[in-house]
C-alpha cells in the first residue's frame, strides 16, 4: 500500500492526515484548510494497487514526507 500527497498547505509543524483504509480523505479537506493557519497540513490519499501491509504504508508515508522536506 502506498500513499500520495494530495494537499500540502500552510507552514510550521507538520500535521499529517491519512484516511481510513479505503477512504479518500475528502472529509478532512476542511480541517486541513483550517489547520493551515497555524500548521503545515499534509493530506494523503492511497494509490491503487500494492499489498495491504502496514510496514509498506508507513514507509510510503515517511518517503512522501521526506520528498516535501518534513523534518523528523
Amino acid at each position: 500500500m502506498r500513499v500520495r500527497i494530495v494537499e500540502d498547505v500552510g507552514s510550521g509543524n507538520a500535521v499529517a492526515y491519512l484516511p481510513g483504509i479505503g477512504g479518500t480523505g475528502v472529509m478532512a479537506a476542511l480541517c486541513v484548510a483550517r489547520l493551515a493557519a497555524r500548521f503545515r497540513g499534509i493530506r494523503f490519499a492511497y494509490e491503487e494497487g500494492g499489498a495491504d501491509a502496514y510496514p509498506e504504508l508507513a514507509a510510503s508515508v515517511v518517503a512522501a514526507m521526506d520528498t516535501v522536506g518534513v523534518e523528523r
